[in-house]
């Protein structure tokens, strides 16, 4: 049985709202490296045991087109978490960008959703904001997104209270 774990936190913003552009820069959030490494890491170990488990039933073959899609499909999942390099996001007064897309502010809260569980390698975080993607961003690369998000929106008040 598959289990999923959703923990979700909507907090009210403490910034002008409706704005027309996103205002002078005041923060920056980098992509979280370590992150990626240990994704890395973790994807490798479980290609590596795949891989070990092919050889050891003498069936591997790099004539055998099978054989060579698997490799292919090895390779994909290896190399996923390079698709994050560049997950920055830059906070503005009235607005973020995300890779360098800008997400003004439509209304005073925002929802910060963590999955995890099965299916899931490390936890992802999205962040939910009216104008963004249907399914949020998912800032899960970028490093301290939340936390420095939070500090610089959220009044401790209402970080207490989401």
């Amino acid at each position: 049985m598959a289990r999923h774990k959703v923990e979700e936190s909507t907090y009210q913003l403490q910034v002008p709202v409706n704005q027309q552009e996103l205002g002078r820069l005041i923060g920056q959030a980098g992509t979280d490296w370590r992150r990626m490494g240990l994704s890395f890491l973790v994807r490798l170990a479980i290609v590596a045991l795949a891989t070990v488990v092919q050889f050891g039933q003498g069936d591997f073959d790099l004539a055998n087109l099978i054989d060579q899609i698997v490799l292919i499909i090895y390779a994909v999942v290896l190399l996923f978490p390079l698709l994050h390099c560049r997950d920055t996001m830059e906070f503005y007064e009235h607005g973020i960008t995300f890779k360098g897309k800008p997400y003004l502010f439509q209304t005073d809260q925002v929802t910060w959703r963590r999955h995890s569980g099965t299916g899931f390698f490390l936890a992802a975080t999205r962040l939910y904001l009216a104008g963004g993607p249907k399914n949020g961003i998912n800032v899960s690369y970028v490093q301290n997104a939340q936390e420095t998000f939070t500090r610089l929106y959220v009044s401790s008040a209402a970080r207490r209270g989401g």
